[in-house]
């Protein structure tokens, strides 16, 4: 196992014990990943170099432990993964055999977060009641629902627990075959797309599954967000100066372009807007120029001149996150530990 911390320039900010990254190699046999500096709420696991293409799994302590959901795949619910992640502990996790995770010879890598440690709490801010657990510092909630049908135009609405506006949520249905749904805010423009795609993300559409979100409350849509009787988890941040920055930018198609989200990135996602792209992840722990993709099986692929500075993400002359002229989204969260 090999762990890799990055400092915030200038000094470390108030939000720590919060995300996390982690590789390891497979032995085959179950073993613990430790010094994460936190009990992981939300761990999201990738093979590297398995040319069985593995999928990505998702795994968090508010569901029945181990159970994982796909972010590549628009068509399957929630499976049991009982020999993906057998136990969740202080500062980690421990793996079972599952060759997705934990295949002899094979890398692996994980980006976690810590919520509130596994206890939940019934929020009733919304019109639907909500199963919480929330990081108020980090501004992170993992949600809960079941959906009633309602919501038509977006009236529909369910309770978050943040401190603040969430500006980037990710949503699925735990038991019904659909689209992970997305939704980004930036100053006054919203981004909505599906995780599970390399579709195109619209930008300031009416047409949302994910409702403006406030203060206190998520919106629903009664096509995918809040169909009746199914159950569905939102994972939502609230941005956070200093740890994580959710935004957008317009591609130079010349290699250089910079990105500066005021602190050292450990993890980075890009999406662009317009184009049938990837959803692109890199992080501080496996290289700076090693991608994976959100939206599919593939293996790690070396990804140009890519590289995580020590302010935020520095772009090569690539078409999928620096066109020239064309719009992206971006996430980044600083590790703290």
């Amino acid at each position: 196992m090999s762990l890799n911390k990055r400092l915030f320039a200038g000094g470390l900010p108030p939000v720590e014990n919060a995300f996390n990254v982690v590789t390891w190699t497979g032995t085959g046999s179950s073993q613990s990943i430790t010094g994460l500096g936190f009990k992981p709420d939300l761990i999201w696991l990738k093979n590297r170099n398995n040319p069985a293409a593995h999928q990505h799994n998702l795994i968090d302590s508010t569901r029945t432990n181990g159970y994982t959901l796909h972010p590549n795949s628009t068509s399957t619910a929630e499976s049991a993964g009982t020999n993906m992640i057998t136990s969740i502990g202080t500062d980690g996790f421990t793996l079972g055999t599952d060759g997705a995770v934990n295949q002899n010879g094979y890398d692996y890598v994980a980006w976690c977060w810590r919520a509130n440690e596994g206890t939940t709490s019934t929020n009733t801010d919304g019109n639907i009641n909500s199963t919480v657990q929330a990081n108020t510092d980090a501004g992170f909630s993992i949600i809960n629902y079941t959906g009633d049908n309602g919501g038509i135009g977006g009236s529909g609405t369910v309770g978050h627990g943040l401190s603040g506006t969430p500006t980037f949520i990710l949503g699925k249905s735990i038991n019904w075959s659909n689209n992970w749904i997305t939704y980004l805010k930036d100053g006054s423009d919203h981004y909505h797309g599906y995780l599970d795609t390399n579709g195109s993300v619209s930008k300031n559409s009416s047409n949302t599954q994910v409702g403006t979100p406030n203060a206190t409350t998520i919106g629903l849509s009664h096509i995918g967000t809040n169909n009746n009787g199914y159950s569905f988890m939102y994972w939502a941040w609230q941005q956070i100066d200093g740890y994580s920055k959710f935004g957008s930018y317009v591609g130079t198609g010349s290699a250089g372009h910079t990105i500066n989200v005021g602190f050292q990135p450990g993890l980075v996602m890009v999406k662009s807007t317009a184009n049938a792209e990837d959803w692109l992840m890199f992080d501080s722990a496996r290289g700076n120029n090693k991608v994976l993709y959100a939206n599919s099986t593939a293996q790690e692929a070396t990804y140009n001149t890519f590289a995580i500075t020590s302010t935020g993400f520095e772009l090569p002359q690539w078409g999928s996150s620096n066109g020239n002229g064309q719009q992206y989204i971006y996430m980044a969260w600083r590790i703290a530990s």
